[in-house]
């Protein structure tokens, strides 16, 4: 019974409880500052979706939990669509930020670089 008892716990400990992701969300937003956090469904949605739409001096965005996701681009009418697929927690953030960071890394690169060479 014994054995039975710390089998049962110890497989109990090896399942990994479920992580539910978490992804920006808004409908119709003109700027990301408008999106909020939102813990998506554990087990039902697997995606972090963003929809960008553009045309006729208007563009717009949509962000959503998903539980599939084809990316993809599109123009319809003069209207341009995108959409992005992302798996991690709140990947599905604003792009500009992403970039910054990597020219910001670039820079200190090419900064420690320098000093390197001039010393």
């Amino acid at each position: 019974m014994k054995a039975v008892f710390c089998s049962l716990l110890a497989a109990a400990l090896l399942v990994g409880t479920g992580h539910a992701l978490k992804c920006y969300t808004c409908s119709g937003a003109t700027s990301n500052t408008e999106c909020v956090e939102q813990t998506c469904s554990t087990g039902l949605d697997s995606y972090c979706r963003s929809t960008y739409a553009s045309g006729y001096g208007v563009s717009a965005m949509s962000k959503i939990c998903a539980s599939s996701c084809t990316a993809g681009s599109d123009t319809v009418l003069g209207v341009t669509s995108k959409v992005t697929c992302c798996t991690t927690d709140l990947c599905n953030g604003a792009p500009s930020a992403r970039t910054s960071y990597t020219l910001l890394s670039l820079a200190a690169g090419i900064s420690a670089l320098l000093v390197r060479a001039v010393l």
